[in-house]
């Protein structure tokens, strides 16, 4: 999925809903590593990878990055079942 959000208006300006074949989860057993999963649902499928609490959740999270290093900032991020990380 692709999000482009105003930062400065604080609004989704625009977003593009991919479709996910496969999914890819961080394996915490079994010696870690990551595991592909065939995705057979159509539903989730096309579902957004975020909500929008989410997505507002990394838009706080980014500025505050962008803030600290006083420039435009790649982030990238992940989720677990409770928490936002993000990967500098």
């Amino acid at each position: 999925d692709r999000f482009i959000y105003d930062k400065v208006q604080n609004k989704l300006v625009h977003k593009i809903i991919g479709s996910k074949k496969v999914e890819r989860r961080l394996n915490l057993v079994e010696g870690g590593g990551i595991t592909t999963n065939a995705i057979d649902d159509e539903d989730r499928q096309n579902a957004c990878s975020l909500s929008e609490e989410q997505l507002k959740e990394l838009v706080r999270l980014t500025c505050i990055v962008e803030e600290e290093y006083g420039m435009p900032m790649d982030v990238e991020w992940a989720y677990t079942d409770s928490d936002t990380h993000l990967v500098l």
